[in-house]
């Protein structure tokens, strides 16, 4: 059995994991492994960090999804679909409240390290009920994560990650 890791997007600091075990939060899309990550700042960069060369291959995605579909950059979602050699699928990452102005394009994309990027950035703001939707809460930068086919490593409430080199997830195969 191989393993393939994704690690931290940025530096920051964990303020939420599952369904509010610091906070209220909620999935976007059914994924699993909750984990949101705040930063000090708005518009940081948010990069995909993997263990190369476990990961060669992703496909990128943008959807509108999270904060109850909201129309602007909250409600935004990257799904980075992650492959290894021969095209074998590990699993999925989704990333939301994601400003894409500055990033990657949708689709393939051959890795040659283990970043890739930006795939956007982390927009500013907050907002707290209502919002067109009762379980809509953020208070401050932060991009939401999720996996599917993954496993959440073992993380903490206010644990400080580091961008590229905390694991977040890992994928069996």
């Amino acid at each position: 059995m191989a393993l393939a890791f994704v690690y931290a997007p940025f530096s920051g600091r964990i303020t939420n994991l599952d369904n509010g075990v610091c906070a209220p939060h909620f999935g976007c899309s059914g994924e699993s492994g909750l984990v949101d990550i705040g930063t000090c700042g708005s518009l940081t960069d948010l990069y995909l960090y993997v263990s190369y060369p476990a990961v060669v291959k992703v496909y990128i995605y943008t959807r509108t999804l999270c904060c109850c579909k909201a129309p602007d950059v909250y409600g935004l979602t990257r799904i980075v679909d992650l492959y290894a050699t021969n095209n074998r699928y590990l699993g999925s990452i989704l990333f939301g409240h994601v400003d894409t102005g500055n990033g990657v394009r949708d689709g393939w994309h051959s890795l040659s390290g283990s970043s890739f990027g930006p795939l956007g950035k982390v927009p500013g703001g907050s907002c707290c009920p209502p919002c067109g939707c009762s379980r809509c809460c953020y208070t401050g930068p932060h991009t939401h994560m999720g996996c599917y086919g993954g496993i959440r490593m073992s993380l903490y409430c206010g644990q400080w990650v580091a961008g590229g080199s905390t694991a977040i997830y890992r994928f069996e195969f």
